[in-house]
């Protein structure tokens, strides 16, 4: 080959080097699924959970170098942090959006700032023995946050570190705590609870500025006057609104006098007081006597919360008294957290309690249980029949609601429990006109009315959910459409759930289906034009009859009723020819085949 030549083809080559060069830097980036985040931890993310794996401390993160998740942060559902992660990052999980529940481990001794700022789904944090410090903004923002008890290894809370979480209703502070920040609680606006076993005094009088509905502060069996520590000496602050910077000084109103709101009544002393009026005595709500100052004038109405704390449980009793003419009206909400199986008797009696006889209102309970979707079974039998409304929040984002009016005991056959597992189906089976569907396994069967709400990713808000089940001849059968709420949820009414179907859920499925679905309540409001008034078609699921039975118990019966028919017929005709014989009837063979 002559040098010319050589030359030709060498610079042919580089120009393709070139061009391959050129290509392969248009070629957008793949996010990986994970990597390292911390010399010793390293995290995955399959579709909806977050696993970090590993020890020892966490990097640091900041507004230009943000966590290496940051991209799916609104995707994280679970978080699983390990036993041996000794520190949370700065803003580690900022505006992880959809994350519903919280645990972190004893081995964590400190969460960085802004770690889970504006993680506005979470509603239940579990922190452990072993944490010493919580920094700056942890947890601001957390809307949807119910409630805070701090273990008593915490030493020091940051400023604002829960900063405008408006749901926060209790807060527990040990003695332990030396170290306060600002405005650390500063407009939980709901926040009607604090218990303290170290002194008051050693906080800023700003720490609860905002928070409209404290009152007293229950500090080392002492009640103290909230009034002093919900003012702020700040000149001119202002309460910051949706952008990305975390609040950096006290809210006020400039004039450092707090508004108070008069119609607030969040003392036990007061709430028992209005409960006289009604005739209802304080001991049925659980509430601690009183003084008797009379009833609230006609047209009036007051609000106020109790909490009972115990090992077992935490309940809070929000109480809305209302004055009509010559009648008291009592609304009670009951919330409350499940810490052990017991929780459960204590929150029964409480319930209880809280029912008047006399009317026929429905008592709301919302219930948070930290491990499992487990409902007691004898619970579920004390509350069959009564006007009890439950909801029921788990950690892993598992959330139902069952009408208990609507409950028959003989339908209670064990434990309730509806947790569930979803995948994404690689292939929308045939004969369903969708893109995208899902697998749904159910963890046990139900033969009682609930309102399951199941977990859908975000990107599937406001859209239509189909729920199917695999009937016969492999094809799959269509039980109900719903449209997915702002959380991501799609609120199924089912009157049976069999553990032994496959169920699928298929997205916008083209057709009559989808353009019937049901509208869930909280969007209503949205919905003006869509007919409300025509309940709920509750459908029963997998092999089941008519009778709301499984198929095990139809055939059992079926199985009971032939064999009392067999025997039945075969007493008769036994009976019917021994009267035959002793009348003298003689057995007559045919002729035909006596010859043969």
């Amino acid at each position: 080959m002559s040098q010319k030549t050589l030359q030709k083809y060498i610079s042919r080559l580089m120009a393709l080097l070139l061009c391959a060069l050129l290509i392969l830097t248009c070629v957008p980036v793949v996010r990986a699924d994970g990597g390292s985040c911390g010399s010793g931890l390293n995290w995955n993310f399959d579709g909806s959970t977050l696993t970090i794996s590993g020890s020892g401390a966490m990097y640091d993160y900041s507004e230009s170098n943000k966590a290496p998740w940051d991209s799916v942060s609104g995707q994280i559902q679970n978080l699983i942090l390990p036993d041996g992660l000794t520190r949370i990052g700065n803003r580690a999980f900022y505006k992880c959006t959809a994350l519903i529940s919280v645990s972190i481990p004893g081995s964590v001794q400190e969460i960085g700032d802004a770690a889970f700022c504006k993680s506005s789904s979470m509603t239940m944090l579990t922190l452990n023995s072993g944490l010493k410090a919580i920094g700056r903004s942890a947890f601001e923002s957390c809307t949807s946050l119910q409630e805070v008890r701090l273990p008593s290894t915490v030493t020091e809370i940051g400023n604002h570190a829960f900063y405008c979480c408006e749901n926060l209703s209790y807060v527990y502070i040990p003695a332990s705590v030396q170290s306060f920040g600002s405005g650390i609680f500063s407009y939980c606006t709901r926040l009607s609870r604090v218990d303290m076993d170290g002194s008051v005094s050693s906080m800023p009088n700003w720490s609860f500025y905002g928070c409209d509905s404290l009152s007293q502060i229950h500090a080392q069996g002492t009640v103290v006057d909230a009034s002093e520590y919900k003012q702020t000496n700040d000149p001119v602050v202002l309460k910051p609104q949706s952008s990305g910077q975390i609040a950096d000084s006290i809210p006020g109103n400039g004039t450092g006098v707090q508004e108070q709101t008069g119609t607030q009544m969040s003392t036990q002393e007061q709430t028992g007081t209005q409960m006289g009026a009604q005739g209802q005595t304080e001991a049925q709500m659980g509430m601690q006597p009183g003084a008797d100052t009379g009833i609230l004038e006609a047209g009036n109405s007051a609000t106020g919360s109790i909490v009972d704390k115990t090992d077992n449980a935490i309940i809070t009793n929000d109480i809305t008294i209302t004055q009509n003419e010559n009648t008291v009206d009592v609304n009670v909400d009951i919330s409350a957290t499940v810490i052990t199986p017991e929780g459960w008797t204590e929150i029964v009696d409480q319930i209880q309690n809280s029912q008047n006889a006399d009317t026929d209102e429905t008592t709301t309970v919302t219930i948070f249980v930290p491990d499992n979707a487990v409902v007691p079974g004898e619970v579920v039998q004390e509350l069959a029949g009564t006007s009890v409304d439950m909801t029921i929040n788990i950690s892993s984002g598992t959330k139902f609601k069952v009408d208990f009016s609507d409950v028959n005991a003989e339908n209670v056959d064990g434990d309730l429990d509806l947790s569930y597992s979803i995948t994404l189906m690689d292939m929308v089976p045939d004969g369903i006109n969708a893109l995208t569907a899902y697998q749904l396994i159910f963890n046990a069967s139900c033969a009682i009315k609930v309102e399951a709400m199941i977990r859908l990713p975000l990107e599937n808000v406001r859209h239509a959910a189909s729920l199917y089940q695999l009937g016969s001849k492999d094809s799959y059968d269509f039980l109900q459409s719903v449209v997915v709420d702002n959380e991501g949820y799609a609120h199924y009414y089912l009157a049976a759930i069999d553990k032994d179907i496959q169920y699928l859920i298929a997205m916008d499925v083209q057709g009559e289906q989808s353009a019937q679905a049901i509208i869930p309540n909280n969007l209503y409001d949205e919905y003006t034009l869509v007919d409300h008034s025509t309940g709920k078609p509750y459908v029963i699921t997998g092999r089941s009859s008519s009778w709301n039975m499984g198929l095990g118990k139809v055939m059992a019966i079926l199985a009971v009723v032939m064999v009392s028919a067999i025997v039945v017929v075969g007493a008769v005709m036994f009976f019917w020819n021994k009267q035959r014989l002793k009348a003298g009837y003689v057995p007559q063979w045919d002729d035909e085949e006596e010859n043969t």
